[in-house]
């Protein structure tokens, strides 16, 4: 009995060393500056250990059933690339001297090992609960998986059981590095998730009932964090040769977006007083984040790491960052209005844009497309064909996301057939049709509510 119970306060005492030390850690982040990037390990971290599982992948139906028989070259070559900013991340946060001396500790203990033992360098450092040592068999694991990665992008193709061992073995790893565990176990932390905006913080402190601030806490975290995971999946600040990455974050923010109508439907609304406008806000939140999401899974992200163009890529991401952005801030200012109705989105975010303006966007560019297929009807020369083309092809780009789901796959048969059709005799029939469409369109735009409201 005593040996049980020296034994369990020895755990509590390292268990408390180790969270002592990752705060730590996180403190000194913050004060050199780094908090960004230690944020940007923690979101990559957790990323990659969706993206390895296929149930994370925006996938079809056929392709669901086809998966052990998938070619996943593509995926893993998306994984090797997340994994080189997961490296970078880590000679970032390291001190330079302390990458020096652990490189030349390698070395050594590399060299005088004997060859059936184990690598004595990284048993050191797994036994040591520094975050420093942590981030240094983080760098080691990198190598021997991008190492793996490699030889296994080498063949003709890779099958899900070798995409899968990778992940296995990468997951395997993190869990034996202690700092790391310790950073991953815990999803929110102050440093990273505090509410920002005074105003929602100010919401959030006036519920006087703990079931009721709770839930409405927890909702608020969580849309603000994966808000703060979209930064890395925006094109705008990707490179060509990174871009892909973003289909790796777009698997970890999916999948938090499901764990949170998971939460609210399981939990927020019971907790919440039944006839609330704050359970209203959240049981709306539950009914339409997952349209969004289906939009995104079914539309923009399918089979996005074979994509081959470039351009299609960036808009396909474009478009699938733009929509969950958008759901995600309208949520953030759903549930604050509810507790507050003068609240703005404006004033939570800068960039915020509201239904009523997107919606007469909307309405704007349905117009400006109907003209120039009334132009080319009229005149029917190769100067009005263009310009038609190059309408239905910007508004395909930048406003069909704000079109109803169900009327996307229409939109993109039209748009299909107006590119590929080269005959402005056969044009014209396309184009009869596409006006009498594009005017159901205007119509259902112009019944919106928020266009109701401002005609009274």
């Amino acid at each position: 009995m005593e040996e049980t119970e020296r034994t369990d306060r020895q755990a509590r005492m390292g268990s408390d060393y180790l969270r002592t030390q990752v705060r730590a850690w996180m403190e000194g982040a913050g004060d050199s500056g780094r908090k960004k990037e230690l944020f940007e390990l923690e979101m990559w971290l957790r990323a990659l250990d969706r993206f390895f599982k296929p149930a994370h992948h925006a996938l079809s139906d056929e392709q669901i059933n086809e998966l052990p028989y998938r070619d996943w070259s593509a995926e893993l070559t998306v994984v090797d690339l997340c994994l080189l900013r997961v490296g970078q991340l880590c000679s970032q946060l390291l001190p330079r001297d302390r990458v020096d001396e652990a490189q030349f500790k390698r070395y050594v203990d590399g060299f005088v090992r004997e060859s059936e033992s184990a690598d004595p360098y990284f048993e050191r450092l797994l036994r040591d609960a520094r975050p420093e040592a942590g981030l240094l068999v983080l760098r080691g694991t990198l190598e021997d998986v991008r190492l793996l990665i490699a030889e296994s992008l080498r063949a003709q193709r890779t099958p899900l059981q070798i995409f899968e061992s990778v992940g296995r073995i990468f997951s395997r790893e993190l869990r034996r590095n202690p700092p790391l565990a310790a950073l991953l176990d815990k999803k929110f932390k102050p440093m990273f998730d505090k509410v920002t905006s005074p105003e929602i913080a100010g919401l959030i402190r006036g519920l006087e009932d703990p079931n009721e601030r709770n839930p409405v806490a927890r909702v608020f975290l969580e849309l603000f964090r994966m808000l703060k995971y979209l930064d890395f999946a925006d094109p705008d600040g990707l490179p060509d040769e990174r871009v892909k990455t973003a289909a790796c974050v777009f698997s970890l923010v999916i999948s938090e977006a499901r764990q949170l109508v998971s939460y609210i439907e399981k939990r927020a609304l019971v907790a919440l007083p039944h006839g609330s406008a704050v359970r209203d806000a959240c049981d709306s939140i539950a009914y339409c984040m997952p349209i969004d999401i289906n939009k995104v899974v079914r539309v923009e992200l399918a089979d996005l790491s074979a994509a081959q163009s470039s351009d299609n890529v960036r808009a396909r991401i474009e478009n699938a960052h733009g929509i969950l952005k958008d759901c995600f801030q309208q949520s953030v200012v759903q549930l604050a209005s509810s507790l507050d109705a003068s609240l703005t989105g404006v004033g939570v975010f800068t960039d915020f844009v509201t239904k009523k303006e997107r919606s007469l966007a909307l309405k704007k560019a349905l117009e400006n497309l109907l003209r120039s297929v009334r132009d080319f009807y009229a005149r029917g020369d190769e100067v009005t064909a263009v310009a038609l083309r190059e309408g239905t092809a910007k508004f395909y780009d930048r406003q069909l996301r704000h079109l109803m789901y169900r009327d996307w796959s229409a939109f993109e048969q039209f748009f299909v057939e107006i590119l590929k059709c080269n005959s402005l005799t056969a044009l014209k029939p396309i184009t009869h049709r596409y006006e009498t469409f594009l005017q159901t369109l205007l119509r259902e735009v112009e019944k919106r509510a928020v266009l109701q409201t401002q005609a009274a």
